[in-house]
């Protein structure tokens, strides 16, 4: 890969639960208790190398944050309890990816999920709030949603697993704040 369509993804590393199988169900304990999309939080590109992924600063009601997150363009801003979900493609058409990041409130950088499948091409839509801690969204296959859970504690992970071509990756780490599962819409 080069430019911006994903340079630099390869860094981090597999996160242990692969998009197209579900693990496990999650746990009840530990949830967020609300969910609400919102406009007050958005993302201004920045210019970066050729050789790296596309950039963007957070932006809070129209002021700079200085709070710099990978992601070309904002595809959902999500106000959670303990900060914002900002969920962002890198604008890289035939190997588009999704970064999907939570922010505390004074949006320090808790957790960072991308999701990808080499040259895949994704689209983000149909996103749900499914209850006060999960939401959902379909980005590569139609009958497919991802799932995504906000915890109000972290979890431990497995801070690396072995790549795939559709996988998911966060970056280096022994703790996660989001979990994430993939499932066949039922319509």
């Amino acid at each position: 890969m080069s430019g911006k369509c994903g340079a630099g993804l390869g860094a981090s590393l597999a996160e242990n639960k692969m998009i197209g199988r579900l693990k496990r169900p999650f746990r009840e304990a530990k949830d967020i208790t609300m969910i609400t999309p919102t406009n007050s939080v958005t993302v201004k590109c920045i210019k970066t190398p050729e050789d790296r992924p596309p950039q963007a600063e957070v932006i809070n009601t129209g002021s700079a944050t200085g709070v710099v997150i990978d992601g070309a363009n904002l595809e959902a801003a999500l106000q959670v309890e303990g900060g914002v979900v900002l969920i962002l493609n890198n604008d890289c058409p035939m190997e588009e990816s999704l970064d999907i990041h939570y922010l505390d409130h004074n949006f320090t950088k808790r957790d960072q999920l991308t999701i990808f499948m080499m040259y895949g091409t994704g689209v983000f839509s149909d996103l749900r709030i499914i209850d006060g801690s999960t939401f959902s969204f379909s980005f590569f296959k139609k009958p497919e949603r991802c799932q995504i859970r906000i915890r109000k504690k972290p979890a431990w992970r497995i801070p690396f697993s072995l790549p795939s071509l559709q996988l998911v990756t966060r970056p280096m780490g022994t703790q996660k704040w989001m979990d994430i599962t993939t499932r066949q819409r039922v319509n």
